[in-house]
């Protein structure tokens, strides 16, 4: 499934750029669900407990209510990969929104139709290219087999062996010792909370002593043996961030 979002200030642009989209979607036989917003705050509300969950979005530079490239750039420092597409009026702003990694800046009404469908169709490669790189085998049972990225995951938590993945509000089930579930996810931004929890740090919004809040608002606990790895990963994490909003 290609997750789409439209970020614009006209309804008018926003359906038609949906029936467009829509019929690019057809035509190259891809699945997607596009969902529209009509300011960067909405957008940004949308996607802040999930910034994962967006492949493509398509946004304007400026909505008349906030300034599109500051949502872009917030996003990007959730951890947004989603390849983003400004739909400007002008090119007056083209240089500024660099800032934000855009894949494309295209113009309102002056983009040839060949080469709009040209990008639409490269965004989607690009994102299931994506999705491939950082998806985690999870379970297969029968003919039955669940990827998911790793970005669409909070948590992992255990229960007698058997652990509950946590993502975009759904949950899922399989047996696995957690060891071995935090030794495959090592090189991911996954920290060990708990002898029972396995956290994913880009969706904790605060570290207390005894526990972790996360920015959905679950509250998870965490062991006193892991205390200090904790709050050093997410320490680290945070300077990350705190680079990448001012780059």
């Amino acid at each position: 499934m290609l997750n789409v979002y439209i970020c614009l200030s006209d309804q008018l642009r926003i359906e038609k750029y949906r029936g467009v989209l829509k019929s690019l979607s057809a035509r190259y036989d891809i699945k997607s669900e596009i969902t529209s917003v009509l300011s960067g705050g909405a957008l940004l509300e949308q996607l802040s407990d999930c910034p994962g969950k967006a492949d493509v979005i398509y946004m304007e530079p400026f909505d008349g209510e906030s300034n599109g490239i500051e949502t872009a750039k917030e996003l990007r420092g959730l951890g947004c990969q989603a390849d983003i597409i400004f739909l400007a009026d002008d090119a007056a702003r083209v240089y500024d929104a660099f800032e934000a990694r855009p894949t494309q800046y295209l113009l309102h009404g002056k983009t040839p139709p060949e080469k709009f469908a040209g990008i639409f169709l490269r965004v989607a490669l690009a994102a299931r290219r994506r999705k491939e790189r950082n998806s985690l085998l999870l379970h297969s049972s029968g003919n039955t087999t669940v990827i998911l990225p790793f970005v669409n995951i909070s948590y992992f938590a255990i229960n007698n062996r058997v652990i509950t993945v946590h993502y975009e509000r759904t949950r899922l089930s399989f047996y696995a010792r957690m060891d071995m579930l935090e030794h495959q996810l090592r090189e991911q931004q996954f920290v060990r909370t708990h002898r029972s929890y396995l956290v994913n740090l880009p969706y904790i919004a605060a570290i207390e002593r005894n526990n972790l809040l996360l920015k959905s608002g679950e509250s998870l606990p965490v062991g006193c043996t892991y205390q200090a790895g904790v709050e050093r990963a997410f320490s680290l994490y945070s300077a990350w961030l705190r680079k990448a909003k001012r780059q």
